[in-house]
């Protein structure tokens, strides 16, 4: 689940059985109402979901780059901004590093080993699991991990304007004493996104 897009080839499958049993209710007659309404269910589906690509379509735009008047990477940018911004940052680190993210659970522009925040409460889970921001940054080593990717507005969001998410000041409080304790910055764009390398104990010291 770590890439949600690899689970496309499975929809023709589905959507074969799904032939397979329209037509089934079509050959029998006892059943043959419920085959109608099926039917109509079904086109109107399809309708919806050829109207919603199309508006999809004009949305984004991909005409320019398609006909070579705009980038690649100035498109994304546009699209993206501070995402795409912050994965070519990741991008850039040298080794083989590992990037923990926190509130983004988006990974499709990183080229490097990225563990993306799939539940959005990563942080919280681990802080309740594990206990101080030390035990913490242990366990994350343990894991191989070596970076961390902090999608400061996504947190905030959270915090502030989510009423139903579990996460509150404590955490954030928590993850400070974390930043400045067991990370080294290396990167931040305008407060969007923070890139930190998770320091080893010795150089902690």
């Amino acid at each position: 689940l770590l890439q949600v897009r690899q689970m496309i080839p499975v929809f023709p499958a589905l959507a074969l059985i799904g032939a397979l049993g329209m037509e089934g209710l079509r050959e029998q007659e006892q059943h043959h109402d419920l085959w109608k309404i099926a039917r109509g269910l079904s086109a109107a589906a399809i309708g919806l979901a050829l109207v919603t690509a199309l508006l999809a379509f004009v949305d984004t735009n991909p005409l320019p780059v398609m006909l070579g008047m705009e980038t690649d990477e100035d498109y994304l940018l546009e699209r993206l901004q501070a995402h795409y911004v912050a994965m070519q940052a990741v991008n850039d680190l040298e080794g083989d590093p590992v990037v923990l993210f926190l509130w983004e659970p988006r990974t499709y522009y990183c080229e490097q080993t990225c563990i993306p925040d799939s539940i959005i409460n990563q942080w919280w889970h681990d802080r309740r699991v594990y206990g101080s921001p030390a035990a913490v940054a242990d366990h994350w080593r343990e894991q191989g991990i070596t970076h961390v990717l902090v999608f400061e507005t996504g947190g905030r969001f959270l915090i502030e304007q989510e009423p139903h998410d579990p996460t509150d000041e404590t955490d954030w409080t928590d993850l400070a004493v974390l930043r400045e304790t067991e990370m080294m910055p290396l990167w931040d764009d305008l407060d969007s996104y923070t890139l930190y390398e998770l320091i080893s104990p010795s150089n902690g010291e």
